[in-house]
């Protein structure tokens, strides 16, 4: 597959397909492997969890900007 600048995702099963560049992986390879599209992990610290919602830090998504710098629209 080729490198994607912008990665966004759709489940299917235990795989996420990348809906920019077709790429897929298992759930248990999230965050664990680098390069392509694969999602940035966000740990713990960073996030916090309820039965309808995922929430991530301010202070994380700032310091991550530069992971969203290439995106096109």
């Amino acid at each position: 597959m080729s490198k994607s600048d912008r990665g966004y995702y759709r489940q299917l099963g235990e795989e996420l397909v990348c809906q920019n560049c077709g790429n897929s992986f298992t759930m248990d390879v999230v965050g664990e492997t680098a390069g392509g599209c694969n999602p940035v992990p966000i740990l713990e610290e960073n996030r916090t969890v309820t039965a309808l919602e995922i929430q991530i830090s301010y202070e994380f998504l700032k310091e991550s900007s530069d992971i969203f710098a290439n995106w096109r629209r």
